[in-house]
């Protein structure tokens, strides 16, 4: 699993994982202060063999001739193959569209069956964000959970075709 933006989520995660007993979940975070206490509360909870969380400040990227500013993933940080993105930040009150890289930077990290959670989807900016990512990635289809703040959930398209019937040979 993989995280942008730590908090109680990170918890909650690794609280699943140790219960199934297998899974870790990397969150990374931008803001030092806050990775700091989220990584204290999971050690506080038991919960620090289950989740890592990362300062990961906020950087430059060229996506689509643009400018962003999203996570820095530091050097010998080794996000693998992500079966689970949570994308949770960075907070929206930074700048317009804060979440849009998560899609673009990630992708290529993303295993065949990841699974894309968005939260705050009931916001504009994130509606907007969904908007761009289904005209730049039309492989991934989007369900929206109405919940206080909005959830969509991100999936690829089946590829899968329906076998044909046997033909009978009388």
């Amino acid at each position: 699993m993989l995280e942008l933006g730590s908090g109680v989520s990170t918890l909650v995660a690794a609280q699943a994982l140790r219960r199934k007993g297998s899974g870790h979940i990397t969150s990374l975070e931008h803001d030092a202060h806050h990775a700091a206490r989220t990584t204290q509360l999971l050690h506080r909870h038991g919960l620090a063999d289950w989740a890592d969380v990362v300062h990961a400040p906020l950087r430059e990227y060229t996506i689509r001739n643009k400018k962003w500013n999203w996570y820095g993933v530091p050097e010998g940080i080794e996000l693998g193959t992500v079966d689970l993105l949570i994308v949770d930040g960075p907070p929206g009150r930074i700048w317009p569209k804060a979440r849009y890289p998560a899609l673009p930077v990630l992708i290529g990290h993303l295993s065949e069956t990841a699974v894309i959670l968005l939260d705050d989807a009931a916001r504009p900016d994130e509606q907007r964000i969904l908007d761009h990512w289904a005209g730049e990635h039309p492989e991934y289809e989007a369900e929206y959970v109405a919940c206080e703040r909005g959830l969509a959930i991100l999936r690829r398209r089946s590829t899968s075709r329906p076998v044909p019937e046997k033909q009978s040979s009388n």
